[in-house]
């Protein structure tokens, strides 16, 4: 058996299945479905619609897979049963000849096995559903503000994505506050302010809006002030303007976002 894609599945309590195209064969997988959402408003008296926005709901993963069995496993009898809990979630990892891609997801139901022609093998679709419908590709851009090149005084981080990307930004402990901005260049200013925090590192989660002691995980969103405009600090495709007050040791942290892969 052997595929062009190899994935991971990996649960919320660490269960783990390789797709490895040996014992367990990918024979397909949709990555790249995602539905749009459009709302619309009618004209009054008049025909047509005006579309006022476009979004991307949830994507659905459907994926193909056999189950080699010619020792007859009874493990992997029972454990392909359990791994796929609908009420767990997890990560999907998927390897391609190009990169890697990871996606968080849960399967949509319990998979349904069904006997091939030849009797030692076994298949199922599995549909894994991701709220947040982008891959992340390749590796964790970690870069320090200091680091970011400055052209014409201010700090210009390109970015070559074509997807609006919502980072994670690290804070030193520090006995005074600190000031963030992030925004497009040529667009107006998106700032926020992360009260001092002298006895432990802190971490700005954009895209679901928390902020937490790196070291522990607690809760600290008493750190911002509750209006701070957390959903429009994106790093967008072209240049983008990176400012941090004081500069020493903040990281914007982020992976470049992909719709998958054919």
């Amino acid at each position: 058996m052997s595929g062009t894609k190899t994935a991971v599945w990996i649960n919320s309590l660490g269960q783990k299945l390789l797709l490895d195209n040996r014992k367990l064969l990918l024979e397909y997988i949709d990555m790249t479905g995602t539905a749009g959402i459009h709302s619309t408003e009618g004209h009054i008296f008049a025909d047509g619609q005006t579309t006022i926005s476009h979004q991307l709901g949830a994507k659905t993963i459907p994926c193909g897979i056999a189950f080699n069995d010619r020792r007859h496993d009874d493990h992997m009898h029972d454990y392909l049963t359990e791994i796929f809990f609908p009420k767990l979630e997890g990560k999907l990892i998927v390897y391609s000849k190009q990169n890697r891609y990871e996606i968080d997801c849960y399967p949509q139901d319990f998979p349904s096995f069904k006997r091939d022609k030849a009797k030692h093998v076994w298949k199922f679709d599995v549909n894994f559903v991701a709220d947040f419908p982008y891959w992340r590709k390749g590796s964790l851009q970690n870069i320090l503000v200091s680091d970011i090149p400055t052209v014409n005084s201010n700090r210009i981080l390109t970015s070559y994505c074509p997807f609006e990307i919502a980072p994670e930004i690290y804070l030193p402990e520090s006995n005074a506050p600190t000031h963030i901005q992030l925004y497009a260049l040529g667009s107006t200013s998106k700032s926020f302010t992360v009260k001092a925090h002298e006895n432990f590192p802190v971490r700005v989660k954009t895209l679901d809006f928390k902020v937490i002691n790196d070291n522990t995980g607690e809760d600290q969103n008493q750190l911002i002030d509750a209006t701070a405009p957390l959903d429009e600090i994106r790093i967008k495709y072209g240049k983008n303007i990176v400012v941090a007050s004081p500069i020493q040791g903040v990281r914007l942290q982020y992976y470049n976002l992909s719709n998958g892969e054919i």
